[in-house]
Parts: C-alpha cells; structure tokens; sequence
C-alpha cells in the first residue's frame, strides 16, 4: 500500500484520527458451519499491490495514478500550504480540458496530462534536449529546428511532437508555465520558462509558447524519483505563478 511515509521518506509518519468507540472487548465467532469447517490461511505477507490494476487505456492509467501518483502528492502538498491547493478534474479553459489542473484560489498554477501507455517515449523528449553555449546560441537551434523535415519545425518528432503541442495548449490558455505528462512509463515535467503568465490570455495566444522549455523527463526504471519530483514541481508551480 502506499503511504506517505513509504513515498516521502523524509515525511513523519502521521496516526489515524482516534475516534471514540463503545469500549468493551469483542470476540469472534463463527456464525455457521461452513466457517467453522473452513481452514483459515498458515500465513500472511504484506501486499505491494492491487492485483486487479491492468492498463489497457487511458483512463486505466488515470485510475493508478489517483491512488499510486496523485493522492500521496496532493497530501503533502495540501500540508504545505495550509490546505490552500484545490485539484480539479477535466477543467476547461478556451475549449481546452485538462485531466488535472491544480489551483491556488481561483487562478490555475499547474496541470497534469495522463496518457495511454506506450504514447510517452522517454527517447522522443530527451533527443530534443539542447545546451546552448556561446558556441551554440539559441539562434542555431532555432534555425536547424526551421530546417528540418518535422512539419512543426521542431526537435520533437513521432508522438512528442502532439504531445508538446498539447502541453504548449495547456500552459497558454491555463496562462501557466507548468504542465506535466504522464502515462505510468514517464513522466515528463514542462517549465515553459519564455511564457509570461503574468500576461492575457489573448497576448498569450499571440506570442505563443517561445522557442524552448525547460523538460526534465523521468522514465518508469527511476520511478522511485516520480512523487518527490512532481511534488517538487507542484511547490515550485505554485511559488511562480502569479
């Protein structure tokens, strides 16, 4: 099972409320023959997880991720600020809906898109990662991505070329730097630093996303870093955006 304690090890463990009770002991009986004839198990070991999870789509993900990625998140966070975090389900902005779109108050700080497995491919978003350098300004890049034969004019191809555009969609009409993708295979971080989300919606969709963002992509084989890091993201989300 998943605790806080277990997803956050620097986290103190926190007891159950202790609600009153109508004292005395209880003792089990057997309320028939068929328990009594029954024979009870030798032992026991601690179940690690749900058997019945099976992710053939994407809202199979989406329900892993509620018990396994977001409740832990959103707890922590919620302790972070007071309880001063609502998380909402399918928020629409401009005609466009978000699986999971964090507020502070009304405005959106951050949002959170779950994908079907195998859509997310780690090598897709990690080939798109540039240094610059005075060597290799931004310019260079810019105009090898107007080149190329990706019909976007981006270093994002296959799947992560719509991916990113989604995201980018997201993080203009929800006027937030921050989005998030994940399908149980990733998760992917977007810090699309050149947005002002301090601007209109209306500007925003003028200017556009800019020529790059900040991404750290983080594959299943690290999935231990998976919570700290999108709880970290979350902290930062919601201390930037104004």
């Amino acid at each position: 099972s998943v605790t806080l304690a277990s997803s956050f090890p620097v986290a103190p463990p926190r007891p159950l409320p202790n609600y009153p009770a109508s004292g005395g002991l209880a003792r089990a009986s057997a309320s028939g023959a068929s328990t009594i004839n029954t024979e009870p198990p030798k032992f026991a070991f601690l179940s690690e997880r749900e058997p019945a999870m099976y992710h053939a789509s994407e809202g199979d993900v989406v329900r892993s991720s509620a018990i396994h990625l977001l409740h832990p998140v959103n707890q922590a966070l919620s302790l972070w600020t007071g309880n001063g975090v609502l998380c909402q389900s399918e928020a629409t902005a401009n005609g466009i809906r978000g699986d999971i779109t964090y507020y502070r108050g009304t405005r959106a700080f951050a949002v959170v898109e779950f994908k079907k497995r195998g859509l997310i491919k780690p090598a897709e978003f990690t080939a798109a990662i540039k240094t610059i350098t005075a060597a290799t300004p931004e310019a260079t890049f810019v105009a090898q991505a107007n080149n190329r034969a990706n019909p976007e004019n981006t270093f994002f191809d296959g799947d992560s070329t719509i991916l990113m555009k989604q995201a980018s969609s997201y993080a203009i009409n929800h006027r937030t730097r921050y989005v998030a993708l994940f399908n149980w295979d990733a998760l992917v971080l977007c810090n699309f630093s050149q947005l002002d989300p301090a601007k209109s919606k209306q500007t925003l969709i003028m200017d556009g996303i800019g020529n790059y963002c900040d991404i750290e992509v983080i594959p299943f084989t690290q999935s231990h870093r998976m919570r700290i890091s999108l709880l970290g993201f979350l902290a930062e989300a919601y201390n930037g955006t104004p």
